[in-house]
């Protein structure tokens, strides 16, 4: 996919930095929640953060979203792999989730059709406490937006104000919400390809400090 905000380097910036604690907010279990893992075991591991803390759905609210369940399963089947780097993978995670380096959630507000307008307190409370949040899926960008059709060259970080820490949102295109583009670009993706919006052919990888 072509990412068209891409704050790879600023995210990098602030990691490696060091993080007390990193919320990652997962989106779709399978070959997803596997990169998701990778890089929860990548962080700890490299000590970039203390602990991680992963907040999952306690049922789907769409299909493919994951659950508590699926972290388990997930982490059983790399624990059957026949590559020894893989094995380690998911020890990394048993260990750190012994010792409370990773945190499982799963607040039911991941399965309401609310926006992040409209935290509870008690998740607020939560997430607030992490130094970034990393916001996985479209669902949760539109969450962000209320839904609504901003123009294209909106400031996120002008809409999000009410956002309990910094976030960076990870995001295939999927729906017509789209923000933080320069002046011209929307309209010249939509000379290119009407489809731009929606056809998960482009991504966004968005840091709000």
């Amino acid at each position: 996919a072509v990412v068209l905000v891409d704050h790879t380097a600023e995210v990098w910036t602030l990691v490696s930095q060091g993080l007390e604690r990193v919320d990652v907010v997962a989106d779709n279990a399978g070959p997803e929640l596997l990169v998701d893992l990778g890089l929860i075991a990548f962080l700890l591991e490299e000590g970039l953060v203390r602990q991680v803390h992963l907040h999952l759905k306690p049922t789907p609210f769409f299909v493919s979203d994951a659950t508590v369940p699926d972290f388990r399963e997930t982490v059983a089947a790399l624990e059957r792999s026949s590559q020894a780097g893989v094995r380690r993978i998911a020890a990394r995670l048993r260990d750190a989730e012994a010792v409370g380096r990773l945190t499982l959630h799963d607040h039911a507000f991941w399965t309401r059709s609310l926006f992040f307008t409209e935290l509870p307190a008690d998740l607020r409370a939560e997430l607030a406490q992490a130094g970034l949040l990393i916001l996985k899926g479209d669902l949760n960008y539109r969450r962000l937006l209320e839904d609504r059709h901003w123009p294209p060259t909106t400031d996120l970080a002008a809409v999000t104000r009410s956002m309990p820490a910094p976030f960076v949102t990870l995001r295939t295109l999927k729906s017509d919400v789209i923000v933080g583009l320069p002046p011209g670009q929307a309209e010249a993706l939509t000379a290119e390809d009407p489809e731009w919006r929606l056809n998960g052919r482009r991504g966004v990888i968005h840091l709000v400090r």
